[in-house]
């Protein structure tokens, strides 16, 4: 198994140390989006190589990283080539480039500058004992510890999704569903600051419950809509049987209007026919012989009966009283009774009746939206099918994580090989006993990287528990510890007794 360690970044343009045929670290420059935000990333990638298949491991910083010259654009990495073999315990191989770069890297090759970081060196220098120690602590660990994490790679290896990137958290990381991922994928990214499976998970359940919600409300709508249709084609009927008998009084209506404006001039000329009547009768008064003037008025009037009769309408005739000799004259006239048709008041109550009715209906109408709650219950299914491959995914992982390799004895032992001379030191203090209450003055000697302190019987006095150096006071009488943690794992303990 043939197992190569390279350097490469951009310290005054791109460089790599280590290797002159591999092209495979050139595609890093430049192409740092993919990353996000994270300031480390880890990447897991196999590739064909001529004559083998390899699979890659590196450990790249792309944030933030100026050249020596202060340019921006640069990153740094750090990456491992397995030949044939592809590595199991992805977990460790990480905890290890990152105590590598930690111990040869930063702060020689590369250091803080604010809130950037930026190299100190124009080139990787071949001869560079930080660089060439680099390797041999990492090829000698990788031997030493994980040289039973490396597997042949098989068929298994498709590539199918060859221009894929798959995000992973680093605790998610040596489960089946990562393997699956690093077999069908192009490249799978790893980061702490990526989130859990568990995190997406309750993300997408919340996002579920949303789309339920909404889904509820737009069924209740469906509901509402429903029963308004129902009323609106009952409305819609009424519409149509009161448009016909609207139709049918209409054109009743305008037979009646026809008859009335003919009424209206038989009656004119009725009046004028009177009115002359009754000039007549008016100068027959005046006659000397009014039995002579009577019987020529009767003859006239008999006369004029029949054509009245002709004249007036047949539904209510004007019929002519006889003649009596011995009445006054002004009796003697025609008489009509008045014509009044209360029809035309309920034809125009029909009319209002239609015309509010059409409105309810067009305003109804328009309340519809079938297309988007048929949108929304699909995209929901398919949501609901998602959320569901998601959490076997994680029950899964859960039960591979319960059975790795990720013991806090590992990375122990990689620290104390790192680092043999690293001691937990307490200024002043003689080794017979701390008094409760008294300052003391700790420090973590020969360690050049960060950490972290966890106090257990001390309260802190001074200074941050990220500090190189603080102040602690005991707290309790008995038996208290001092612990330093790297990369989350004590690496180192010291008990003490306080009276």
């Amino acid at each position: 198994m043939q197992i190569d360690f390279v350097i490469h970044g951009v310290p005054q343009g791109h460089q790599v140390w280590g290797t002159q045929t591999d092209k495979y670290y050139e595609s890093f420059y430049g192409k740092y989006e993919i990353y996000g935000k994270p300031k480390q990333v880890f990447v897991v990638e196999v590739r064909d190589n001529p004559g083998t298949r390899s699979s890659y491991y590196s450990l790249i910083r792309p944030q933030n990283v100026l050249a020596a010259s202060g340019r921006p654009g640069s990153y740094f990495g750090m990456s491992v080539r397995v030949d044939g073999h592809y590595c199991t315990d992805v977990y460790s191989l990480y905890q290890l480039l990152e105590l590598a770069y930690n111990q040869y890297c930063a702060n020689k090759l590369i250091k803080i500058n604010g809130e950037s970081e930026q190299y100190t060196v124009e080139a990787f220098d071949p001869k560079d004992s930080n660089l060439t120690e680099a390797k041999r602590y990492v090829l000698s660990q990788i031997q030493s510890h994980l040289g039973a994490e490396f597997e042949s790679l098989d068929d298994s290896f498709t590539k199918k999704n060859a221009s894929a990137v798959e995000y992973y958290n680093l605790d998610d990381v040596n489960s089946e569903a990562f393997f699956n991922a690093t077999r069908v994928n192009g490249k799978v990214v790893i980061s702490r600051d990526y989130p859990t499976k568990d995190a997406l998970i309750k993300s997408f359940r919340a996002k579920d419950k949303q789309q339920q919600d909404v889904k509820k409300s737009d069924d209740e709508r469906i509901d509402a809509l429903t029963k308004e249709n129902s009323e609106l084609k009952q409305y819609k009927e009424s519409y149509i049987t009161l448009k016909a008998e609207y139709s049918k009084v209409k054109e009743q209506a305008d037979g009646l209007s026809t008859s009335l404006a003919s009424e209206k001039g038989n009656v004119a000329s009725l009046k004028q026919q009177v009115s002359s009547l009754s000039t007549q009768v008016e100068q027959m008064k005046k006659a000397a012989n009014i039995q002579q003037i009577a019987s020529k008025l009767e003859s006239s009037m008999s006369e004029m009966l029949p054509i009245l009769q002709a004249i007036a309408p047949k539904s209510r005739p004007t019929v002519a009283q006889p003649i009596d000799t011995h009445d006054d004259y002004s009796k003697r006239a025609p008489k009509r009774e008045p014509y009044h048709d209360k029809r035309f008041y309920r034809i125009a109550f029909i009319i209002l009746i239609v015309l509010l009715l059409s409105g309810i209906y067009f305003a109804i109408k328009g309340l519809k939206s079938g297309p988007e709650i048929k949108r929304l219950t699909t995209e929901n299914k398919n949501l609901s099918v998602q959320c569901d491959m998601l959490e076997g995914q994680v029950n899964q992982l859960r039960r591979q994580v319960d059975e790795s390799s990720r013991d806090n004895g590992s990375y122990e032992s990689f620290f104390n090989a790192a680092f043999p001379n690293v001691a937990i030191d307490v200024e002043g203090y003689n080794g017979k006993g701390m008094e409760v209450g008294k300052t003391y003055d700790v420090s973590i000697k020969n360690y050049p990287g960060k950490g972290e302190w966890v106090l257990d019987g001390f309260t802190l006095a001074k200074g941050n528990t990220d500090n190189s150096s603080i102040r602690v006071i005991p707290s309790k009488s008995g038996q208290s510890f001092l612990n330093y943690k790297v990369g989350g794992v004590v690496v180192k303990s010291r008990a003490f007794t306080a009276n």
